[in-house]
């Protein structure tokens, strides 16, 4: 039996799986461009990325984001996809309006089509698809749907194929454009899987490829092996639809009440705000850190109304208009505490592994009871210096005596019965002050 099955811990307020106790500052960008063997890489700047990979693709734009943060995290690991899959976009016709300019961007082109005085659904749909196929891509447009209705699908040519794809905020505020990534997930999970296999050292996920099937499968894959997924969604439902009904990918994980996934609506997919957000924030301690009001470096702020504001948050999604909010996850809960209470779940593990192993014996006496408290006590001292835990309200470590011990637990040599309770720090994510003037 392993060490670590020797140490059992329970912190009521969730359920957490062990990564690596030192992986709480590692992302790993999920690759369907590497062409190593192996499952996984480690890269400790944007210029080792660059030996591997070009500077057009997701995983090297994914990685330049992450490292342009400031403080800069040390370290990224780069996993391999074997089952890749087959981008799609599908971008409606919102609003039909005579004499009007719609854009798309693709690939890096700005693509502009003006409705004439009598303007139909289709001759939008079908003039962007001429114009999108006259350019140099690894997207092909279509036009799909029924008559009259139609959209234009922009669809990867080829398994793994990524193009930059964005519909300017100003199209999906205004009504005129809506924009899904809503390609098949062709089973990342099983990646996820082997690359977990092969290391288990990182605590984030990243995809260039978050279609709705996509964000499902990954969050419930991270929901089971305790890993933090931040989710770049261009599901324009996200801000434009109500609470109430809801159907976008948002309301998915919100109803699944996911607390490793974060949802976060940005109009491109080349902005990965996610991996600019973990970069950020990974850079820094568990427990010193928030991930609200953030301001992150070359990804660029959408600007929102209220009304979209309130459709996002109101589903636990997140936006950055002027600054990151609400660092929060699918369920509600901050992404800060999550990772704060795994880090401290890992670091007591291994305190209380290496006691045992380290010891020609730990005795079943109240020494011993002593040894595991004080170890327990160390390491809530060390979260109240990260700035996880509130050291000014009271917190208690409760060991029992070796009287209290059950008979059975003693025969087994099985030491229960500790408990320890603490508050979390919190944030302050926004101030409301009253004043008064006299004369």
């Amino acid at each position: 039996m392993p060490l670590a099955d020797k140490i059992t811990i329970a912190i009521s307020v969730s359920t957490v799986g062990y990564a690596s106790a030192n992986s709480f500052g590692v992302p790993l960008i999920l690759s369907a461009n590497a062409t190593w063997t192996e499952r996984v890489r480690w890269y400790t700047s944007l210029a080792g990325v660059g030996v591997d990979f070009a500077t057009t693709t997701p995983e090297y734009k994914a990685a330049a984001k992450v490292f342009g943060q400031t403080p800069k995290i040390p370290r990224l690991a780069i996993g391999r996809r074997a089952n890749k899959p087959t981008q799609r976009f599908d971008i409606g016709i919102v609003t039909v309006r005579n004499s009007t300019d719609y854009t798309v961007k693709v690939g890096g082109n700005t693509v502009t089509v003006t409705s004439d005085a009598s303007a139909l659904n289709d001759e939008i749909v079908d003039a962007f698809v001429t114009a999108i196929n006259l350019l140099t891509l690894t997207t092909t447009a279509s036009a799909y749907g029924a008559a009259l209705s139609k959209v234009l699908r922009l669809t990867g040519d080829s398994a793994g194929s990524w193009d930059e794809v964005e519909v300017p905020i100003a199209e999906i505020v205004t009504g005129r454009l809506s924009c899904v990534q809503n390609h098949a997930d062709p089973d990342v999970s099983a990646d996820l899987d082997a690359i977990l296999l092969e290391t288990t050292d990182f605590y984030g996920v990243i995809d260039p490829f978050n279609s709705a099937d996509v964000v499902t499968e990954i969050s419930t894959w991270c929901e089971a092996n305790s890993r933090l997924y931040l989710a770049s969604t261009q599901d324009s439902a996200v801000i434009t639809t109500v609470d109430s009904g809801a159907t976008d990918i948002a309301k998915v994980t919100e109803t699944a009440s996911q607390k490793y996934t974060s949802i976060w609506y940005h109009p491109s997919n080349g902005g990965f705000i996610d991996a600019a957000l973990m970069g950020k924030c990974f850079a820094l301690a568990p427990g010193s850190e928030t991930w609200a009001n953030k301001v992150l470096a070359s990804v660029a702020t959408s600007a929102l109304t209220a009304t979209h504001v309130v459709n996002a948050l109101a589903k636990h999604a997140n936006v950055y208009v002027d600054v990151t909010e609400n660092g929060w996850a699918s369920d509600g809960t901050y992404l800060d505490e999550t990772r704060f209470l795994d880090w401290f779940t890992a670091r007591l593990s291994s305190r209380l592994q290496t006691l045992i192993s380290n010891a020609a014996k730990l005795p079943f006496t109240e020494d011993g009871f002593a040894a595991v408290e004080a170890e327990i006590r160390a390491q809530i001292r060390d979260g109240i210096a990260a700035g996880g835990i509130d050291g000014d309200t009271a917190w208690a470590v409760t060991v029992p005596s070796l009287a209290d011990v059950p008979t059975a637990d003693r025969a087994a040599r099985l030491f229960s019965g500790t408990e320890f309770s603490f508050r979390l720090a919190g944030a302050i994510h926004s101030v409301d002050v009253t004043g008064s003037l006299t004369q």
